[in-house]
């Protein structure tokens, strides 16, 4: 009977030790993001306003495939602005890879870009983060696993030992 109380309890205690783990990642991956952001922000220290000077659009077709019916192409329409900025007298050129299906960027418009003052061809838009929440979400995610896992695990311990 007591090799059956050290498998029940070996059981319950695993889900224990993945909990632990899955929250020791998600916060590995959460530190990870910060510290990509605010090396991001530290890079980009120098001010500079960002002019359109013209508008691209990219165009292209996707499938679109529906599981009730037959797969269909889709005509996909993108505008990107091209940005003229000037740092110390020199001016540059600026591609954005940020984009929109409708064409809302009025040639001359103003906005705010900053640049890496060691390099100045090096520009943003925007100093948010650059991980795109991509990994604030999986390290979220990765906690929560880890905290209903040590939850079940206690609640499994607990039987275990009224049963010895």
């Amino acid at each position: 009977m007591t090799y059956f109380h050290i498998y029940s309890f070996i059981l319950a205690a695993l889900p224990l030790l993945l909990g632990f783990l899955f929250i020791w990642f998600g916060k590995k991956l959460w530190n990870n993001a910060a510290k990509k952001n605010e090396e991001y922000q530290q890079r980009y220290t120098g001010h500079t306003t960002l002019r359109v000077i013209r508008v691209e659009k990219n165009e292209w077709e996707e499938t679109n495939s529906n599981e009730q019916g037959p797969e269909s192409r889709i005509s996909v329409t993108s505008y990107t602005p091209v940005y003229e900025y000037t740092v110390n007298g020199q001016r540059y050129e600026y591609h954005t890879r940020i984009g929109s299906s409708i064409d809302q960027y009025p040639i001359g418009k103003e906005y705010p870009g900053y640049y890496n003052p060691k390099n100045p061809a090096d520009v943003t838009e925007t100093l948010n983060d650059i991980t795109g929440g991509g990994n604030r979400f999986f390290s979220l995610l990765f906690f929560g696993i880890g905290v209903l896992a040590i939850i079940f695990a206690l609640i499994r311990i607990s039987a275990v030992i009224t049963i010895l």
